[in-house]
């Protein structure tokens, strides 16, 4: 695995899917360089520690004892829908905060956004910094 857990966990949440952009085709990379930059520290833990979480939580999801980048594409996959329905709160909530940020790259994203006939989002002012 030679992208960050992040980016890894991100792209298989919410893959390219019947000619629709997904994380793989998209810069995770850079929108997460903002997030780290502008996203309180709590945030920035709780999608680190939920995409940490997600590698290596198949021996709860499918009872296999092997980190996520080591399974098969089908299993991988059937890891992502069970991972969703657990009854353990705290992995379900820790996968909600990284799905929500995927979702937010996701949608920021202008050609996904031109895909879904929405205009692409103006120029980050910065305003709230300053």
């Amino acid at each position: 695995m030679s992208l960050s857990p992040t980016v890894y966990v991100m792209r298989l949440i919410l893959p390219s899917v019947d000619g629709l952009k997904g994380l793989d085709q998209v810069d995770v990379k850079g929108f997460l360089k903002d997030f780290n930059r502008e996203a309180p520290l709590p945030m920035r833990l709780t999608v680190l520690l939920g995409s940490w979480a997600f590698i290596l939580s198949p021996i709860v999801t499918l009872k296999i004892p092997l980190p996520v980048f080591l399974l098969s594409k089908k299993l991988q996959d059937e890891h992502c829908y069970r991972i969703a329905l657990t009854r353990v709160y705290l992995l379900r909530q820790l996968m909600f905060a990284v799905k929500a940020v995927a979702g937010f790259c996701w949608g920021k994203c202008p050609e996904v956004r031109a895909q879904l006939d929405l205009k692409p989002y103006a120029p980050d002012t910065g305003g709230f910094r300053q």
